[in-house]
């Protein structure tokens, strides 16, 4: 019975809980796949859900880590949420973005993608 209950746990909080977190903040789920984390994706919308980030510093602080990276158009960043929405270019390379989040302190739980325009956002 405690296997199961550390079963549901865990489901809730690594897969329901970020779908849901991305739900509420962009009203619907983006289209979620495999993605190349060798800089595959062109012109596309990724969602980051991660833990740790509470305030407006913890958000500049990704922001600015994240801002010296090659192939990423912009960022924005929900602290109340967690989520870290990035448009990237084809020589983005997603894995030197988790690590650099998560060398910041941070926990990435999830990573989901929807293709774009490749249009800049602010």
């Amino acid at each position: 019975m405690i296997g199961m209950t550390r079963l549901i746990r865990g489901l809730c909080v690594f897969v329901i809980m970020p779908c849901l977190t991305v739900v509420l903040t962009f009203g619907t789920l983006p289209v979620s796949s495999s993605i190349s984390l060798a800089g595959e994706t062109s012109g596309e919308k990724v969602y980051l859900t991660v833990q740790g980030v509470a305030t407006d510093a913890d958000a500049e602080a990704i922001k600015s880590a994240l801002a010296q990276m090659p192939g990423i158009k912009s960022c924005k960043i929900d602290p109340k949420r967690g989520v870290v929405e990035l448009t990237v270019t084809e020589d983005a390379d997603l894995e030197a973005v988790v690590d650099a989040i998560e060398g910041g302190g941070y926990t990435v739980v999830n990573v989901m993608y929807e293709e774009g325009d490749g249009e800049d956002y602010e």
